[in-house]
């Protein structure tokens, strides 16, 4: 059975480090600010726009043809952050739609669209992810999971292959260490398709998660972690401690995350391009 999970995310702030401090020749912000449409972005339904719903329809109805269920998890974010470092500045809409093959082969594509300047240019609010992936548990009591992901992030502008995008290979391996631990370790090698525009590199991520039972319908999310990232997309090489909390609740068929918030520091290394703080937020899901 196909699984679907979609997921709408939207953020506050975002700095135009984006993914590798790229600079587009002859673009400054007031160029793309004019590229932008005056319109709230719920009526402003671009091309990109267009192509984006197109996407997500032609998943949905694939889904529908297999007779799969379907996940939607929509929230809300203060910020967006990746190892602690804020990527654009301004609300995007970031959507997961997520399908298997079988046991063990799965697909996903993420959208990320910028809510106030839609479009396929804008300081990587625009962003279409495409990732193959496969996993497959083993040991005793099957204890242990590998996990092989492949992905094309289309970053800069969309639907073109230039200035430049990341291809991403991903392995991690996760055990559970009891009835409530599971502990995973992942490394995210990243590889830029133009190595003139940005480079590439490593994320390492040993990271620990578990769920404390609050009553019978609320529980207490926790996923502390530890990320060595040696300075990919031109960021200085660091450690970064992070701490993921939310507090779930069961309503029926639907699950909500509320609050939630996640805190990641710098412990070492070159800060440069990075920033401390929390990211706060909340999201609701539901099956059918």
């Amino acid at each position: 059975m196909t699984q679907i999970d979609i997921r709408c995310i939207i953020t506050t702030e975002y700095t135009n480090l984006a993914k590798g401090r790229l600079r587009k020749k002859g673009r400054n912000s007031a160029s793309l600010r004019k590229e932008a449409s005056p319109l709230p972005f719920l009526l402003n339904f671009n091309p990109n726009m267009k192509t984006t719903v197109t996407v997500i329809l032609l998943a949905l109805v694939i889904a529908g043809i297999c007779r799969a269920e379907t996940t939607i998890t929509t929230g809300v974010l203060s910020k967006y952050v990746t190892n602690a470092a804020v990527y654009h500045d301004k609300p995007v809409w970031q959507t997961t739609i997520e399908g298997t093959f079988s046991e063990r082969f799965s697909w996903s594509i993420f959208n990320s669209t910028d809510m106030k300047e839609p479009g396929s240019k804008t300081s990587f609010g625009n962003e279409f992810d495409y990732t193959i992936s496969f996993e497959e548990s083993f040991g005793e009591h099957k204890a242990y999971t590998l996990g092989i992901d492949v992905s094309y992030w289309d970053l800069t502008e969309l639907f073109k292959t230039t200035p430049a995008d990341v291809i991403v290979g991903t392995a991690r391996i996760s055990r559970s260490l009891n009835d409530r631990w599971t502990a995973t370790l992942s490394v995210d090698r990243l590889v830029s398709t133009d190595r003139n525009v940005f480079e590439g590199g490593t994320y390492v991520t040993l990271g620990f998660e578990t769920s404390v039972p609050l009553g019978e319908r609320a529980s207490l999310s926790v996923k502390p972690s530890l990320i060595r990232d040696d300075g990919a997309f031109g960021l200085g090489a660091v450690w970064i401690g992070q701490a993921d909390l939310s507090l779930d609740w069961k309503a029926g068929k639907a699950s909500v995350s509320f609050p939630s918030a996640s805190l990641a520091k710098v412990v070492s290394g070159d800060s440069f391009g990075r920033k401390s703080g929390v990211v706060w937020g909340g999201n609701v899901s539901f099956s059918f």
